[in-house]
């Protein structure tokens, strides 16, 4: 005599038998779910940002976790699909700009390496500036202007190209001093001999 099946029992016959469906068809699954996603775009999104807005916490823990894994796979496929990149960037400005001034925001430091990294590559000059420069440097310059000795801590700094990139300097850690910004807008692209001593300094 057959016992009556309760409500769990059936749903986990069900789901089992889902799985092993899906599992023998998972190519056609697959195929199925590609050709349904490509002619609904919009309603992929839109179950995208729902799942991502539910999720939120539970998508945070993962990337916190596998944060190098993520960097590493991430610039694999920006190196692997640059058109994409740029047609986004172009595509959506706003965002764009609104997504690396939260960066520079939160990295200081890594933009402005990046930047002057970016004016040397324009200006092929070479050379890459180092993460952790500025810090080595606040240390080595007693966080002090290496030109008019101002504290940096109440002035704030820029780092500065000892011999310009408009004269042939080179971007390279040896080739960068901290100055305050005064200091630093003053000296501009000048001969840095010249400007010291208009400054009063190596006559």
């Amino acid at each position: 005599m057959k016992t009556k099946m309760t409500e769990e029992e059936l749903k986990a016959r069900k789901k089992a038998r889902d799985a092993a469906y899906r599992k023998a068809n998972i190519e056609k699954k697959q195929l199925n779910n590609s050709a349904w996603a490509k002619a609904n775009p919009n309603k992929v999104k839109e179950a995208q940002k729902a799942y991502r807005k539910k999720h939120a916490k539970k998508i945070a823990a993962y990337r916190a976790a596998h944060y190098e894994e993520e960097k590493v796979r991430n610039a694999a496929w920006q190196r692997d699909h640059p058109e994409a990149g740029k047609a986004w960037s172009a595509a959506h400005p706003e965002k764009r700009r609104a997504y690396v001034d939260k960066w520079q925001k939160a990295h200081p430091e890594a933009g402005r390496i990046g930047t002057h990294n970016y004016r040397a590559r324009k200006k092929s000059n070479g050379g890459k500036l180092s993460l952790g420069l500025a810090q080595r440097l606040l240390v080595r310059q007693k966080n002090r202007c290496s030109i008019c000795k101002a504290s940096l801590k109440k002035r704030g700094y820029h780092m500065d190209h000892i011999v310009p990139l408009a004269k042939g300097g080179k971007n390279i850690d040896s080739n960068i001093q901290l100055t305050c910004p005064k200091c630093n807008l003053e000296k501009n692209s000048k001969d840095p001999i010249e400007f010291m001593q208009s400054r009063g300094y190596l006559l």
